[in-house]
C-alpha cells in the first residue's frame, strides 16, 4: 500500500529537524529543491554542493532540483520516469513515490 501524506511528512520533518526547515506539505514545499537537498544531506551525510537557498527566480527552482537529482545519481539511486520538472511543476503521485 501506499504510505500516507503524513508520515512522509513526517519523516521529512524529522529528517529536517537539525537544519531548523520543516514542511507542511509534500507537493508544495520540495518545489525549489531546497527541502530535497537538505533531505539528501542529512540521510547520506554528504554535501550535495552549492546550491541557491532562497531561490526566487523559477530557473533556479530547476537548478536546485537538478541538483538534487545529480547528487541521487551519483548516489547510484536509480529514478525511473521523474525528473527534476516534475517536482518544480508539484506532480503530486511522482513527488511521492521519490519521498
Amino acid at each position: 500500500g501506499q504510505v500516507p501524506d503524513k508520515l512522509l511528512l513526517m519523516w521529512c520533518n524529522e529528517q529536517l529537524r537539525d537544519r531548523e526547515l520543516q514542511m507542511a506539505e509534500l507537493d508544495e514545499d520540495l518545489k525549489d529543491g531546497v527541502r530535497l537537498i537538505n533531505i539528501l544531506e542529512v540521510v547520506t551525510g554528504k554535501a550535495c554542493g552549492k546550491y541557491v537557498k532562497a531561490p526566487r527566480m523559477e530557473i533556479q527552482r530547476y537548478n536546485n532540483t537538478q541538483m538534487a537529482f545529480d547528487f541521487m545519481a551519483t548516489l547510484g539511486v536509480k529514478l525511473v520516469n521523474i525528473g527534476n520538472t516534475d517536482v518544480v511543476d508539484g506532480n503530486p503521485k511522482l513527488v511521492r513515490g521519490l519521498v
